[in-house]
């Protein structure tokens, strides 16, 4: 029986390159001068990755992730649709969920745009109505 760890590390089509492989593929521009994690340094080679894919000193953190996603634009927006009321009025919590996913479309319809403009050429290549081919990262420990 596959898990799910072993699924994400093959290749896959995608129309949202935007995202990264996995949730916490987000390279730093710069490399840390030294990887945070003492495992790694005493071995001498990645064992904390993320996903077993991504290095500390390399990539970013999920706490890192976490906080930089919520000062995005999309994350603003959907905090400020207001919360419903009563819990128990289907009608409006369904609003609230078409809202969010309005918001979610019309951001990949941006996205998308961006990338048919041009814009994301040298991270994604030029776009492709067919998405783009998602492999995982190299893992490797560098001193």
């Amino acid at each position: 029986m596959n898990n799910i760890s072993t699924r994400k590390k093959a290749p896959y089509l995608s129309r949202e390159p935007w995202w990264g492989f996995t949730s916490h593929d987000l390279p730093r521009e710069k490399p840390l001068a030294r990887c945070p994690s003492p495992l790694c340094r005493r071995a001498r080679q990645c064992r904390a990755a993320h996903d077993g894919l991504y290095c500390q000193r390399t990539h970013f953190s999920p706490p890192e992730i976490e906080k930089m996603r919520e000062q995005s634009p999309l994350a603003k927006a959907i905090a400020a649709v207001p919360p419903v009321a009563d819990a128990d009025d289907l009608e409006a919590r369904l609003d609230r969920a078409n809202m969010i996913a309005s918001l979610r479309k019309d951001h990949h319809a941006e996205m998308t745009a961006r990338w048919q403009a041009g814009e994301f050429d040298h991270l994604y290549g030029k776009y492709a109505a067919k998405g783009r081919l998602m492999t995982p990262p190299p893992k490797a420990y560098r001193e």
